[in-house]
């Protein structure tokens, strides 16, 4: 325990899977996190479940967030600011899913993918990079997603945003380390999320997808938040432009690789 303690986190995405796992391991490793998404039942219900007597309460701010809307991020900095002080690490954890073949993507779609997916992670280097420049220094963990490498049945648009995401990380892991500021991407490979059981509702097919894994599971959504937690923390302190695989070793098999159809 104790980790980030004196840290203040802003994580995007905080309503279910890998960003409410985030939020909770943050807060219990000492950070104040604030913790956003476009719908705040769903982050409530989250922190509700972790902590039901409230004893982070003057931990969490819960936001409502756009992250493709650039006002809603300059609302967001400002008010993490206001409430704790600084930003000293921002987890670019929100995405959206688009599973349209390539022969039937349309711009709409295209577009609607690439603004959480792309634009969204890019306004939020631009909004909170200033405010980590105040204190010195900061940590900015990406989570994109295998699909940046290894291509999905009908995943093309939801690949290329996430391979975006990817690279992007990379870029402004050169450009911002003279500023002290670190960035680093995860590429979660199957991780059990509301998202992945929509697509496998009964016993049998999530049983028969968890054959096809290596590890005969799926990850946890904590699985991931761990190595967040070790990405925002000075314990990774020389870590920096680098995107970590984390799928249970599926990458190094080649059957896992899906024409797009």
């Amino acid at each position: 325990m104790g980790r980030l303690d004196g840290k203040v986190a802003i994580i995007t995405g905080g309503g279910s899977g890998m960003g409410a796992a985030c939020t909770e391991l943050f807060v219990k490793e000492g950070a104040k996190v604030v913790t956003t998404g476009r719908r705040i039942e769903k982050m409530q219900s989250v922190v509700a479940e972790f902590d039901p007597e409230g004893k982070y309460a003057d931990s969490i701010l819960v936001m409502r967030q756009d992250v493709s809307k650039e006002e809603d991020w300059l609302e967001v900095a400002a008010e993490t600011e206001k409430r704790f002080g600084k930003i000293d690490i921002l987890v670019n954890n929100a995405g959206v899913l688009d599973s349209v073949p390539l022969q039937n993507i349309t711009y709409e779609n295209w577009k609607s993918v690439m603004d959480i997916n792309g634009w969204g992670q890019l306004l939020g280097y631009k909004t909170i990079v200033p405010y980590m420049q105040k204190i010195g220094g900061g940590n900015i963990v990406v989570v994109s997603s295998m699909a940046a490498v290894n291509s999905g049945g009908g995943l093309t648009a939801y690949c290329a945003s996430k391979g975006a995401s990817d690279a992007l990380s990379r870029a402004a892991s050169v450009h911002l380390a003279p500023l002290g500021i670190r960035t680093n991407c995860i590429l979660p490979g199957t991780i059990e999320t509301p998202m992945l059981r929509d697509a496998f509702p009964d016993e049998e097919s999530w049983n028969a997808m968890c054959e096809t894994q290596l590890l005969k599971r799926v990850g946890t959504p904590m699985e991931i938040a761990y190595l967040a937690l070790y990405l925002a923390s000075d314990e990774s302190g020389f870590t920096n432009g680098v995107s970590v695989i984390v799928d249970g070793g599926v990458h190094n098999s080649p059957a896992t690789v899906v024409a797009d159809k």
